[in-house]
């Protein structure tokens, strides 16, 4: 697998709410916001996939140059 150099990812750490008074405080959920930082051709720029929460699954290359949805040309046209 070979890595992507515009790949980008960011974990966030939200705190929940219980919903009762009562009862224990949830764990906090984690949420990971992927991104692609190529100058011309980006499919997922960081601000969508930072925005709202699901919106960090968008990229789903995951950083694999084999997975890339951009075409080659697309990719070198920096």
């Amino acid at each position: 697998m070979s890595i992507c150099e515009y790949y980008h990812e960011e974990t966030k750490s939200i705190q929940r709410r219980p919903m009762r008074s009562d009862r224990q405080r949830l764990p906090p959920m984690l949420i990971r916001a992927a991104w692609c930082v190529h100058p011309r051709h980006s499919p997922v720029h960081r601000e969508i996939a930072t925005g709202a929460v699901g919106a960090g699954n968008l990229l789903k290359c995951e950083g694999d140059l084999a997975r890339c949805p951009l075409t080659q040309e697309q990719f070198n046209d920096v």
